[in-house]
């Protein structure tokens, strides 16, 4: 895509669909360097951690894969199968990932999983599109005791990076409301056909130096 050549060496803002956030978590994975600017409530790492802690052993296991394909790229069927390959011994161990799932799966605790997502998210190869949802659910998992619950420690860990107030990325994509306030040098609208004239005047005026436009339309921004 032409227009994203150069960004990641300035602030950028990338202006998506208001109205379908999987549009936007789509285009960061597809596009590296690109990051999703979370909601503040962050309701997928709450119901992440709900669904890892509720789980034992295995399942436990699976549902940290699970969480880990939503926040990082290639955490597809290649991994699972080079997985299943280390479990049954046909694959031998190599790389610091490798040997942190077989610790895992040995002894499935919070801190062993934190170490598995870590492990993952620091391959080269590997586009971690939203960092926040993954430090707050590591962060979360190194504070829980093995008899804790993970969903408690998880939302504590998110009040505390609330009350920090925000981290927004060098190259960002959210909606017009996640993104109002901000300022960058480029900002790119991905979805202009379905904006308002309020929410096309708040994306137009957050770039100081460039905007791109993309529409379907030659008029945006009519009620």
């Amino acid at each position: 895509m032409a227009i994203m050549e150069g960004m990641a060496t300035t602030s950028s803002l990338i202006v998506g669909s208001a109205t379908d956030p999987r549009s936007r978590v789509a285009f960061a994975k597809a596009h590296v360097g690109v990051q999703v600017v979370e909601r503040a409530d962050m309701p997928e790492v709450r119901d992440s951690a709900q669904d890892i802690g509720s789980k034992k052993d295995r399942d436990r296991l699976n549902a940290v894969l699970k969480f880990a394909r939503s926040v990082m790229s290639h955490i597809d069927n290649d991994l699972v199968d080079r997985l299943n390959k280390i479990t049954a011994g046909t694959v031998v161990p190599e790389s610091d990932a490798d040997f942190a799932f077989v610790a895992a799966r040995q002894n499935v605790t919070f801190g062993n999983l934190a170490r598995l997502l870590e492990s993952w998210a620091v391959d080269p190869d590997r586009n971690v599109f939203r960092p926040d949802l993954l430090n707050v659910m590591v962060d979360g998992m190194r504070r829980t005791a093995e008899d804790g619950e993970l969903k408690t420690s998880v939302l504590e860990v998110r009040e505390a990076k609330r009350s920090k107030g925000r981290d927004v990325p060098a190259l960002g994509i959210g909606s017009t409301l996640l993104l109002k306030g901000l300022e960058a040098e480029r900002v790119i609208i991905l979805d202009a056909r379905s904006m308002s004239a309020c929410n096309a005047y708040v994306a137009l005026s957050q770039a100081s130096k460039s905007v791109t436009v993309i529409s379907k339309k030659s008029v945006i921004g009519r009620s």
